[in-house]
């Protein structure tokens, strides 16, 4: 996964080969691989127990430059396919829609597939259901937007103007704040906090209660003596099952 085909199992590095140890867990996870172990559980075990061609710095993990593959994190430009895809958040539509695909500073490169089915199980590592941007690479690479070969369907860009995109169908007007305000029950995010005295003394009245320290000294009481009368129970049916016997 680090040293010989990264991008089989999705993964993209820097030219030294770091990737980070959150997108390894999340390959290895969906590999069916170390199902208890954490992204803080692997940099703990490898600064650990120092496996042989391991290395961690900085929330970042590689192989050993003398065990990776030669030139596998050389990406090269390369003329892509007609059509990529690019899994996204489905709030993320409306900022796509109005400033296209950027790379995220933290990764460096927008991570596009020639599959769908790849670019959904991708899209699965940060979203339950993630949305798919179609780009018409082949046409935005004639007008000279750069793509890069990273192996395994995987292509690499650092930003697509909207121009390129094919953005799923969404609600018209439906913005962020708006989708805040249905999730909020009809109040935008700008409303929250502002309900008046009487109407949060009527939520404070309705549908709840302020238990007191003896109610629950008395439960407890109450479980003790259940408790201890079980007890006796059985005790007794064992001494009348051995007078039986007698």
């Amino acid at each position: 996964m680090l040293a010989r085909n990264p991008a089989e199992f999705r993964l993209v590095g820097d030219g030294q080969g770091w990737i980070p140890i959150r997108d390894l867990h999340k390959a290895l996870l969906e590999e069916g691989l170390f199902k208890g172990m954490t992204p803080a559980g692997i940099q703990q075990h490898v600064l650990l127990f120092r496996p042989k061609g391991l290395q961690v710095s900085d929330g970042k993990i590689r192989a050993l430059p003398e065990y990776v593959e030669p030139g596998i994190f050389e990406y090269r430009s390369s003329m892509p396919p007609h059509t990529l895809f690019m899994p996204i958040r489905p709030r993320a539509v409306f900022h796509v829609e109005n400033h296209g695909l950027t790379a995220p500073k933290e990764k460096g490169w927008l991570i596009l597939f020639s599959s769908r089915k790849d670019a959904l199980l991708y899209g699965k590592r940060f979203h339950n259901q993630p949305v798919l941007c179609k780009i018409r690479a082949e046409e935005a690479n004639r007008d000279g937007v750069g793509f890069r070969y990273a192996g395994g369907g995987l292509y690499l860009s650092k930003r697509i103007e909207r121009q390129w995109l094919i953005l799923p169908q969404v609600k018209e007007g439906l913005g962020r704040e708006s989708k805040d305000a249905e999730l909020s029950g009809g109040r935008s995010p700008a409303e929250k906090g502002t309900l008046k005295a009487p109407a949060m003394e009527g939520l404070k009245n309705s549908g709840t209660f302020f238990p007191s320290v003896e109610s629950f000294e008395a439960l407890f009481q109450k479980n003790a003596n259940a408790r201890s009368r079980k007890r006796f129970r059985k005790k007794s049916r064992y001494i009348d099952r051995k007078k039986k016997r007698r």
